[in-house]
């Protein structure tokens, strides 16, 4: 499994216009920022390389945010595969409160 977004410039998420950012805020807690949530997707898969299934999932919807922004992927992304996580479970389950609070602004952003 290739994430969709691995290869994009951060820079083009800097154009996504985040629409009823108060919303988000008042739901989530903290406002939408594409490119620090997309950074953080990266840390946390260690550059693209671990496959975790909230992390597939958020890479999944930022595709979506991208193409709803008129804004096309790489086509010339391609194709790893990766080998199973060694991180320990204590690690994952602090990382994985994050990324669930993270793909919550972007399910939210995308139906609003």
């Amino acid at each position: 499994m290739s994430y969709l977004t691995q290869h994009i410039d951060p820079k083009k998420l800097e154009a996504i216009q985040v629409k009823k950012q108060p919303q988000i805020i008042e739901v989530v807690g903290e406002k939408l920022d594409p490119v620090e949530d997309w950074k953080l997707l990266q840390r946390e898969t260690k550059d693209f390389q671990d496959e975790h299934e909230d992390a597939i999932l958020a890479d999944k919807l930022f595709a979506e945010l991208l193409q709803k922004n008129g804004i096309s992927l790489p086509s010339d992304a391609s194709k790893k595969t990766s080998s199973e996580s060694s991180d320990d479970i204590a690690s994952l389950a602090i990382v994985e409160k994050e990324r669930a609070r993270k793909i919550k602004l972007l399910q939210l952003q995308l139906n609003l």
